[in-house]
C-alpha cells in the first residue's frame, strides 16, 4: 500500500433541476424512445448517466410518496434521483423540481467504475462539472447546487483529537460561524464521568466529533473516521484516520462549486484540486497558535503551523479516494444486511454462481449452494433441497436493480462476470432451479411463508 499521509476528495454532491426528469422505466422503453416510438425526453438523464458510467434504465424505484416526492429512483448502489414534491415547486412558475444526489459511497463507486473502464477519474469529474455548469448557465433546464462536501483525511495523526479539543476549549481559533459543539457519537454508553467530561467539552475517546457552523449554510465536521468505520463493521488498516469534512449548503454550495470549477476543472488544472479543497476548509475555521490573546484578538495571532501543514497539498498529488479507502478499509460483514433469509441467501447465490452464456443458454461452471448449505446446515437439516428451491423462487420475485448493483460489485471483486440485467438474473435462477422442477419438487405460497418464518 502506498503511504499517503493525507488525502483530499469530494464526498457529497447534490444539485436541483427545474422540471421533471424523464427516466426510462425499462430497457425496452429506452430503446423505443431512441427509435422515436414514444414521446419522452431522456436527453438529460442519458447525458448524466453516460458521465456517471451507468445505464439510465437500470434503477430501483422507491414507492411514490416518500417524503412527499412523486418519484425516487436509485441507480447503481447509491445514486439517487427524486422529485415532484409540491413544496419544491418554483415560486415563479410552479415548475416541479427534481434532485440528483451522490453521497460519498456513490462517488467512490463512480471512481471505481472509471478505473475499471480505463477512464481517467479526474477527466470524468471534469465532465460532471462541465455538465452541471452547462445547465446552470441556462439551456432548457436550470440547475442549482444544493450541497457539496469537501474533505481532508489525515492518516498520520499530525493533529490529535486532544490537541483539537484544547484549541476549541481555549478559543484558539477564528471562524465566521457562530455554532460550535462537540459530541460523542460512536463510543457506546456514557459513564457518569463521561457525562461530566462532555459538559466541559473534554471527551477523549473514539467517536469524538466537533461541528463548526450549521446545516443551512456551511459546516465543518471533524470526526474520527476510523471509529465510524469500525462501528459499521469495517476493518481499518491504519492506526488513525481523522476526517475534516466541509459541508456547503444552498448558496454556499454554489460558491464552493464555482471555486472548484474555476480553479480546477475549467482549465483542467489537476494540481489545484487539493489546494482548492484545503482553502475551502480553511474558510470555515482557522486554528491559531497557543496564545494569551482575547477571543476578539485571535485574528492577529499566527495560524497554527500544524493546521497550515494539514491543509498544504504540496506533498501529495491528486489521488483517487476510492483507491485509497479500498487500501485501508474493507467490509467484514455483508453490505446489504437483508433481514429476510430468503433474500439474503438468494443474493449469496447470485454473488457466487459462476456461469457462461453459450448458444443462448446458461451453462453453470461452479455451484455455490454447497457453501450456503455448509453455512446453514444446522438450520436446514434434511429440508435443504426443498428449501433452496423455495428461497430462490421467492428471492427472484424480490430482486431489483439496486440489489443487482450490489451483487455485481461483489462479483467484480471476485473476478466473476457481470449479470447484465435484472432479467438475466431472473433467468439464471430459473435455469438453476429447473433441475428441481424435473424432480417434481414444488412448494405452495403458504409453504414458502412457513419455510421463511421457520428460520
Amino acid at each position: 500500500m502506498n503511504e499517503i499521509k493525507k488525502s483530499f476528495c469530494i464526498d457529497y454532491f447534490k444539485f436541483r433541476v427545474d422540471g421533471l426528469i424523464d427516466i426510462p422505466k425499462s430497457q425496452e422503453e429506452y430503446i423505443n424512445d431512441s427509435n422515436g416510438n414514444i414521446e419522452c425526453d431522456f436527453s438529460f438523464i442519458n447525458e448524466l448517466c453516460k458521465i456517471l458510467l451507468i445505464k439510465p434504465y437500470q434503477h430501483y424505484d422507491n414507492d411514490p410518496g416518500w417524503q412527499g416526492y412523486k418519484f425516487f429512483s436509485i441507480f447503481d448502489e447509491d445514486i439517487a434521483i427524486f422529485g415532484g414534491r409540491k413544496s419544491e415547486e418554483s415560486e415563479d412558475n410552479n415548475i416541479p423540481r427534481c434532485f440528483v444526489e451522490l453521497k460519498g459511497h456513490a462517488l467512490r463507486m463512480f471512481e471505481l467504475r472509471c478505473i475499471d473502464n480505463g477512464i481517467d477519474v479526474f477527466d470524468q469529474y471534469k465532465k460532471l462539472f462541465d455538465f452541471c455548469m452547462k445547465h446552470t448557465l441556462g439551456t432548457s433546464r436550470r440547475l442549482e447546487m444544493k450541497r457539496i462536501d469537501c474533505t481532508c483525511d489525515d492518516y498520520s495523526n499530525l493533529i490529535t483529537i486532544k490537541e483539537l479539543q484544547d484549541k476549541l476549549r481555549n478559543g484558539f481559533y477564528t471562524t465566521s460561524c457562530r455554532a460550535l459543539k462537540q459530541s460523542l457519537n460512536y463510543g457506546g454508553v456514557k459513564t457518569e464521568e463521561d457525562k461530566q467530561e462532555d459538559m466541559i467539552n473534554e471527551i477523549i475517546t473514539k467517536g469524538w466529533t466537533a461541528y463548526v457552523g450549521g446545516r443551512t449554510s456551511r459546516q465543518l465536521c471533524i470526526y474520527d473516521k476510523k471509529a465510524e468505520r469500525e462501528t459499521a463493521g469495517n476493518e481499518v488498516l491504519v492506526d488513525t484516520w481523522l476526517r475534516y469534512e466541509a459541508r456547503f449548503y444552498s448558496q454556499n454550495a454554489t460558491i464552493a462549486f464555482m471555486n472548484l470549477y474555476k480553479n480546477v476543472f475549467e482549465n483542467n488544472n489537476k494540481e489545484n484540486f487539493n489546494k482548492t479543497i484545503g482553502a475551502l476548509i480553511n474558510q470555515i475555521i482557522q486554528f491559531k497558535e497557543d496564545n494569551n490573546a482575547q477571543k476578539i484578538s485571535q485574528c492577529h495571532v499566527p495560524d497554527w503551523s500544524k493546521w497550515t501543514e494539514l491543509l498544504d497539498p504540496t506533498d501529495i498529488d491528486f489521488n483517487v479516494q476510492a483507491s485509497k479507502e479500498k487500501d485501508i478499509s474493507f467490509t467484514k460483514k455483508k453490505i446489504w444486511l437483508i433481514k429476510s433469509p430468503f433474500m439474503n441467501l438468494t443474493l449469496e447465490f447470485l454473488c457466487d454462481i459462476d456461469f457462461e452464456y453459450k448458444d443462448n443458454s446458461i451453462n453453470f461452471l461452479v455451484d455455490p449452494l454447497y457453501k450456503i448449505y455448509e453455512k446453514h446446515q444446522e438450520e436446514f437439516n434434511d429440508r435443504f433441497t426443498k428449501f433452496i428451491y423455495g428461497l430462490l423462487k421467492k428471492g427472484k420475485k424480490k430482486l431489483d436493480n439496486q440489489k443487482l448493483a450490489i451483487v455485481n460489485n461483489l462479483r467484480k471483486s471476485k473476478g466473476l462476470c457481470y449479470i447484465r440485467t435484472l432479467v438475466d438474473a431472473q433467468n439464471i435462477i430459473d435455469a438453476y432451479i429447473g433441475c428441481y422442477d424435473e424432480l417434481g419438487i414444488t412448494l405452495s405460497e403458504e409453504e414458502l411463508e412457513e419455510e421463511d418464518e421457520s428460520l
